[in-house]
């Protein structure tokens, strides 16, 4: 999909996370450390060192300067993209309102 076809526009940015992956019961499968490449209201792109699987629940804990915002999300895609590193697109799932206060500002800046 194009950025012309996105409902939210993208906004680059390099901010680390942690992540922790669920399964159908809500028990962790997988949990370590990325980055956002970009984010939008609608979701995020993160670069680990793992593949994530394909419609997996994440929690995220993303820091922006001095807060951390949880988020939960879904993995709609993950792909090999160098060596040893894996490019993941999670759309969000019941955003919070001071995350989106935080991606508008960003986005103005």
């Amino acid at each position: 999909m194009s950025d012309n076809n996105r409902e939210y526009p993208r906004i680059d940015m390099l901010n680390l996370l942690s992540y922790e992956c669920m399964d159908d019961e809500g028990s962790p499968l997988l949990q370590g450390m990325g980055r956002i490449l970009d984010i939008s209201r609608g979701g995020v792109k993160i670069e680990t060192h793992v593949k994530i699987e394909l419609r997996s629940l994440v929690l995220m804990k993303i820091g922006f300067k001095d807060e951390i915002i949880d988020v939960k999300g879904e993995v709609v895609y993950c792909r090999k993209v160098e060596s040893a590193m894996f490019e993941s697109g999670v759309r969000f799932l019941g955003v919070n309102d001071r995350l989106i206060q935080i991606i508008e500002g960003v986005g103005k800046s």
